[in-house]
């Protein structure tokens, strides 16, 4: 019988392994392994912030976070066009990116933007990008 592993999703806690259940649904196991852990820190953790702010209901998030402070889930969901399941993905997304974080206050979530982290993903991105110079490409 093979070892179970666990495994989070969370700011760099490598995700490496995936349990996948035989049919019959036992504690047996497969490993698969993500390769990302062989790229340096700083290219997962670039890759780990662009992933987070990739669409655009998580960037009008965000803005939103800035903008006006803590706020329910209902303040940020207003004239978003997505369903509430796939809005309550983007806040799940962000929050294990760590760029957001949730308070419940009775009868209400309260969620923040976590400007430590916002600030840091910044610092990372903007170092990627300032890999390449003044790089001048040729519009076509």
């Amino acid at each position: 019988m093979l070892n179970t592993y666990t495994w989070s999703v969370g700011f760099l806690r490598n995700p490496t392994q995936f349990l996948v259940f035989n049919s019959s649904l036992r504690k047996q196991c497969i490993m698969a392994f993500s390769k990302a852990n062989r790229y340096n820190t700083n290219e997962q953790i670039v890759n780990h912030y662009t992933r987070a702010i990739s669409y655009p209901a998580r960037q009008e998030i965000l803005k939103k976070l800035f903008k006006d402070g803590p706020c329910t889930v209902n303040e940020l969901r207003k004239n978003h066009p997505i369903s509430r399941a796939t809005f309550s993905d983007h806040l799940k997304n962000l929050r294990a990116s760590q760029l957001i974080s949730c308070k419940e206050v009775f009868p209400s979530t309260y969620y923040t933007m976590d400007m430590e982290k916002f600030n840091l993903a910044r610092k990372y991105i903007t170092d990627f990008f300032d890999f390449f110079g003044n790089l001048k490409i040729d519009p076509e």
